[in-house]
């Protein structure tokens, strides 16, 4: 389990700054909670959106925080 970093504006310049600044943030809210994981972009088939494709309406994909399993 972990979480979907998406964008939501057409601006191709702040939305890539916005998530990386929102990504560094909950790395570091993550370790200091002591939560393990790591940044990673999984396909389409691992996030479980095989039919991303035929619905345009969704946000950009970007990322996903994957908790590591030796928790």
């Amino acid at each position: 389990m972990g979480a979907f970093f998406l964008q939501s504006t057409e601006s191709r310049y702040y939305a890539t700054v916005a998530a990386g600044i929102w990504c560094a943030n909950w790395e570091m809210g993550s370790e200091t909670l002591e939560i393990h994981g790591h940044a990673a972009v999984l396909s389409a088939e691992e996030r479980g959106t095989q039919n991303e494709k035929t619905l345009p309406s969704l946000p950009k994909y970007d990322l996903s925080w994957v908790l590591d399993e030796d928790l």
